[in-house]
């Protein structure tokens, strides 16, 4: 399962966490407003609306966790039955991904679910959502003030700093972090 913007579905549906949803709406606002987008007000309440229909269907952390839960091997044919207006072949092979070779489903239960909330929504929706993704991914590689933007949610917020760690830091960070995924 994929599509939220923050680390738990908890965090969408528990009362306890009104004041994380509103810093993370207003920080959507934000990043669209930086990115050019037209009328980003309206565009981060139709995100947060969005990711939290997803997070509505999502599995729970500790069914994430579950292996059992999460082995759940199914043919091609079987994806599209389950998963259908997704042009699943064409991605499988452009993913190099041989014809008869199962696909691993890990929220099963949750995936035709979100399929079709993502079917359902809008797609001006989608495409602003897709931006602020983005554009929230891209922050710590475009210039200070969407950095800065994006610590003022991800660095307090979420993860509760007073002040982003020194730019040295950041990009002795990003050349291990790529360092790691090139060794594998």
């Amino acid at each position: 399962q994929a599509g939220l913007g923050m680390a738990d579905r908890e965090i969408y549906l528990s009362l306890g966490y009104k004041e994380q949803r509103t810093a993370y709406r207003d920080y959507a606002a934000r990043t669209l407003k930086l990115a050019g987008w037209s009328d980003p007000e309206k565009a981060a309440d139709d995100i947060l609306a969005l990711e939290t229909r997803i997070a509505e269907v999502s599995w729970s952390l500790a069914d994430s966790q579950d292996r059992q839960k999460m082995y759940n091997p199914m043919t091609v044919a079987q994806l599209e039955a389950e998963a259908p207006g997704f042009p699943w072949r064409s991605y499988l092979r452009g993913a190099a991904i041989p014809d008869g070779t199962a696909i691993v489903v890990g929220q099963r239960s949750a995936f035709a679910k979100i399929a079709a909330i993502f079917a359902s929504t809008p797609l001006d929706t989608l495409k602003a959502w897709q931006a602020f993704q983005t554009t929230d991914q891209a922050a710590q590689f475009l210039s200070a003030r969407y950095f800065d933007n994006r610590f003022s949610f991800r660095g307090t917020v979420e993860a509760g700093l007073k002040e982003p760690p020194p730019r040295w830091k950041r990009g002795l960070a990003l050349v291990n972090e790529a360092l790691d995924k090139a060794v594998g």
